[in-house]
């Protein structure tokens, strides 16, 4: 078995070696991390390989890092994140062209589903990223169907907290959506 310090002290000094069984070690499990979040084989290999490209060139910076297994994983996140945001970014500058008259699009049935997924995964994420308390106050409330007094009751918290907790995440979505 390998350690992971030593491998990561390998890597700032340049060697290949450690980079590439730092790679088999992690990139699988990053990659179905990421097709986990994305939906889609190739965006997750395309995303696996870009994180340890940035691996290679932070070398230096990873290789003081604490845990490499969360940084990889945050750096795989963030990176989903990004790509989420450009595609949202996309989605409201052609929705604007749209609503302008600039130029007329026939949106088909399967165009609408995709929007329609892309929009689901958007505020499955934003829940996701949402604090841990925030996340169970309105997973409870919204999948669970509890009321905020249930809500309060086995959290042990007040039920104008768990009104707060509710608007926020609310909130959050719809900045997302918006």
């Amino acid at each position: 078995m390998y350690n992971e310090r030593n491998l990561l002290e390998s890597l700032a000094k340049g060697d290949r070696q450690a980079y590439n069984l730092l790679y088999l070690m992690y990139a699988p499990k990053v990659e179905v991390f990421v097709e986990k979040l994305v939906k889609n084989k190739e965006t997750a290999e395309d995303i696996t390989h870009n994180v340890f490209l940035q691996v290679w060139e932070k070398k230096d910076i990873i290789s003081k890092v604490n845990s490499f297994n969360q940084y990889v994983f945050k750096m795989a996140r963030n990176s989903v994140f990004d790509l989420f945001d450009h595609n949202l970014i996309k989605m409201r500058y052609k929705k604007s062209i749209e609503s302008k008259g600039s130029f007329s699009v026939l949106r088909t049935e399967s165009e609408e589903e995709i929007h329609t997924k892309d929009l689901s995964m958007l505020i499955d994420l934003t829940i996701n990223r949402m604090p841990p308390k925030r996340k169970i106050v309105f997973l409870m409330s919204r999948k669970e169907g509890l009321s905020h007094k249930e809500i309060a009751e086995k959290l042990n918290i007040s039920t104008r907290t768990v009104e707060n907790h509710l608007a926020q995440a609310r909130e959050e979505i719809r900045r997302v959506i918006s």
